[in-house]
């Protein structure tokens, strides 16, 4: 494996938390490598790490000691001018509750990471989020508001906002936590094809087994460490799997009790 195809090395990192006269350690000697193209799942409990890892990752937090490469750059010791810059232009994310803002389009809600950057003149970037919004069906919902759109909608404008900026690596914070199955299916579907497809690194925290299911690699957290790493052999197929779903009728029988 050539150096350039690594994206994220992680040597050795601890992270440590003062409460009160009490340190805890949240990571304990993590080590771990991904390359270009993964789309990985962090897996593990409530206080497992796992969280924890993900924010050193999204640069939104720096390990104790340990290092964090970042395509080849030594992020570790980065000021908040650096890391800021490496979260609007290189790291995409998504998060369960979505975080749109709620009085604003659809097509304004994937801009904005534009606006900050101020990479492109607006018109540009107009075009950039239809096209993006028009890559994940919602071409004709580019004026609706957060609350005249369903929850897979919302989420889908929330994945086209992250990969606005092309990021070398989307971040995935439990992405399906707030949907029913028909919607997961669906989010879980789009992250696979923009992975297959389009060689999209992909990184999400999930707790769900079958979720992590539909990655190419799980890696286990118990206790702030890794305790397992492994490639999945046969991923979970969330578009085929949606078919199915769907050719049941078992959405229809939902819908009609709620």
């Amino acid at each position: 494996m050539s150096s350039s195809d690594v994206v994220i090395q992680v040597d050795n990192v601890r992270k440590v938390y003062q409460s009160g006269e009490i340190e805890v350690e949240a990571l304990r000697g993590v080590n771990l490598q991904i390359k270009r193209g993964d789309f990985l799942a962090i897996m593990g409990t409530s206080g497992s790490g796992k969280s924890t890892l993900m924010n050193l990752l999204g640069c939104l937090d720096r390990p104790t000691s340990g290092h964090y490469y970042f395509a080849g750059d030594d992020v570790s010791n980065f000021n908040r001018d650096q890391l800021a810059r490496i979260r609007g232009e290189r790291i995409g994310f998504v998060f369960q509750g979505f975080n749109l803002l709620t009085r604003t389009s659809a097509i304004d809600n994937v801009m904005l990471p534009l606006v900050y950057s101020q990479k492109y003149k607006p018109k540009e970037r107009r075009e950039r989020a239809k096209k993006l919004l028009t890559k994940f069906g919602l071409g004709d919902r580019l004026d609706h508001h957060p609350n005249q759109l369903s929850g897979g909608q919302q989420q889908r404008v929330a994945i086209a906002r992250s990969l606005i900026n092309e990021p070398e690596v989307l971040l995935a914070d439990e992405p399906t936590g707030n949907l029913d199955t028909r919607t997961g299916l669906e989010i879980l579907a789009e992250f696979q094809r923009l992975n297959r497809e389009d060689g999209q690194t992909i990184i999400m925290v999930t707790h769900d087994r079958d979720i992590a299911n539909c990655c190419s690699r799980q890696v286990i957290m118990t206790d702030g460490q890794v305790v397992g790493d492994r490639r999945t052999t046969q991923p979970r197929d969330a578009a085929a799997e949606l078919a199915a779903y769907l050719k049941s009728g078992r959405h229809l029988l939902l819908e009609a009790a709620s």
